[in-house]
């Protein structure tokens, strides 16, 4: 869709990097990023980085040309068990995941100077999923 409405320099994150999708079963996941390598005027790249690190993310930015217009964060880290088996890291792990990326961000960068920023979270939250309560959290 960014690239519908005029993006022509997209980078995504990724803990693994390239090798993320081609770990994926997913090949639909593989196949658009493909399709999207394809298209002549547009720059995509696929960086491996901790986007939670603010020295990771921080580098990331000041790397970026054009500089950074805006960003959609849909970072996700599961730690699937029943809740009574659940540890306090289990939670940190998840937490961190969805706001370390958005803090690393506002560390990094002015964020009321980008066009957008859009942060996901899950369905999870509001309807529950069984063996997910700390990723609903």
């Amino acid at each position: 869709m960014c690239a519908q409405r005029g993006a022509r320099h997209i980078t995504l994150t990724s803990r693994r990097g390239a090798e993320s999708l081609h770990a994926n079963p997913n090949k639909l996941v593989r196949r658009i990023f493909e399709y999207l390598q394809s298209i002549g005027d547009l720059s995509i790249t696929l960086e491996s980085m901790d986007s939670s690190s603010y020295p990771d993310m921080a580098a990331l930015v000041r790397s970026l040309t054009p500089k950074l217009g805006g960003c959609i964060v849909l970072t996700a880290v599961l730690r699937d068990r029943t809740f009574a088996k659940l540890e306090p890291s289990d939670f940190d792990d998840v937490f961190t995941a969805k706001t370390g990326v958005v803090q690393a961000l506002a560390a990094s960068t002015d964020v009321a100077s980008l066009d957008f920023l859009v942060a996901f979270s899950s369905v999870v939250g509001l309807f529950g999923n069984g063996g997910q309560a700390n990723y609903g959290a």
